[in-house]
């Protein structure tokens, strides 16, 4: 007797598949559904974050270079040259040089660079608009960016 090729395939069962009640797009879909409905607090998708009890202090040495301090702590009635004595007492210091105080605080020198006078001076801003008073007695607040530049005066930057 002869078998021919069909008689020695043996039929197996298949393996019963379950399948899962969302596919592909339909999850994604339920997943964004669920994370859009839902509270998120992340600063960088904010901007920056007014809530903190913190202030931001950059030093640009005009020439590429920048020191920069993220996270002082804010005071009350904080002014932009407290935050600068804040960064003096900081792990990694700012050494800066001054004279006078409140109205009459004038900063000379940060890191070894001094004022030039009619050439390079430092110069600060808040929030990016010019200090226009001393920086002992220019206010900020919780969240602000005070950023020095040695820099000449009327530079837009």
């Amino acid at each position: 007797m002869r078998l021919g090729p069909h008689s020695l395939r043996r039929e197996l069962p298949m393996p019963s598949v379950t399948r899962p009640a969302l596919h592909g797009c339909a999850a994604c879909a339920l997943i964004f559904a669920l994370f859009s409905l839902a509270p998120m607090d992340i600063p960088a998708a904010r901007g920056a974050d007014t809530d903190s009890k913190t202030v931001t202090l950059t030093i640009d040495f005009g020439d590429g270079f920048q020191k920069r301090y993220t996270e002082l702590k804010l005071t009350p009635n904080m002014t932009v040259f407290d935050a600068m004595l804040a960064a003096r007492k900081h792990s990694r210091p700012l050494k800066f040089q001054h004279r006078g105080k409140g109205e009459t605080a004038f900063v000379s020198q940060i890191d070894g660079l001094k004022n030039d006078g009619a050439g390079r001076n430092w110069i600060f801003r808040v929030e990016g608009k010019l200090g226009k008073r001393s920086c002992g007695v220019t206010p900020i607040k919780a969240g602000d960016h005070v950023k020095w530049r040695f820099e000449r005066y009327g530079k837009v930057r």
